[in-house]
């Protein structure tokens, strides 16, 4: 087991890490300039070990869910953002959905993203999140509206795959000890929290940067 370094957000940190460094007492993230290179930032807790996915060197993962308070900005102005930013870099970028069990428009939302078709995927992630209320009516209006399958659609959101989707997410996030929704990670780096798109995205930069440059050709 080695560390992964653990970045806060303001809210989080002025609960755990409060004695550790003065931070803004509002409830907005804070961005922090070179994050890696701030000794107090170096993680406190021992976390398993994460590993680049087999689809690009950099490896990127949003735990989150949809119903919780700060979930929804996470996800429009930070994981969208680095889904446009990155789709076609050499990053590779997973999404899991824990949802609150007792929520069953949060179950339901996690449920449709699960089933909805690849190509059409962040077309429903967008549409769940900028609702102002998630209703049966309006995750069926959503599919038909991206010209889904009726029928499949229905059987998929009941089908035990889809069950056990949920239950895998929630596993992974236990093996790497994710202490709390939303977060991320960026290699071996986790952000505890909702972090702005810029913190993120200067770790993934960084990681880029560092990755060797292709051969240049020298035949004609």
């Amino acid at each position: 087991m080695r560390a992964m370094k653990t970045f806060y957000s303001s809210t989080f940190m002025s609960v755990i890490l409060g004695f550790l460094m003065m931070v803004n007492s509002s409830s907005e993230p804070v961005v922090i300039p070179e994050l890696e290179d701030i000794p107090e930032f170096r993680s406190i807790l021992d976390y398993q070990g994460f590993e680049p996915g087999k689809n690009g060197p950099v490896a990127v993962e949003f735990f989150t869910r949809f119903t919780c308070d700060t979930c929804q900005v996470f996800a429009i102005e930070t994981i969208e953002k680095i889904h446009d930013t990155y789709k076609d870099r050499e990053v590779e970028l997973n999404l899991h959905f824990i949802p609150n069990v007792e929520d069953e428009m949060d179950v339901l939302a996690t449920k449709a993203i699960y089933c909805v078709e690849e190509e059409k995927y962040w077309d429903m992630f967008d549409a769940i999140y900028r609702l102002p209320f998630i209703r049966t009516e309006e995750i069926d209006r959503i599919a038909s509206e991206l010209e889904m399958d009726s029928e499949s659609f229905q059987n998929c959101l009941t089908d035990e795959k889809t069950l056990n989707k949920m239950e895998e997410a929630k596993n992974h996030a236990s093996t790497q000890n994710i202490p709390t929704i939303p977060s991320g990670v960026v290699n071996d780096m986790l952000f505890v929290g909702s972090h702005p798109f810029e913190n993120l995205d200067r770790s993934i930069r960084k990681h880029l940067d560092k990755l060797p440059e292709s051969p240049v050709s020298t035949q004609p």
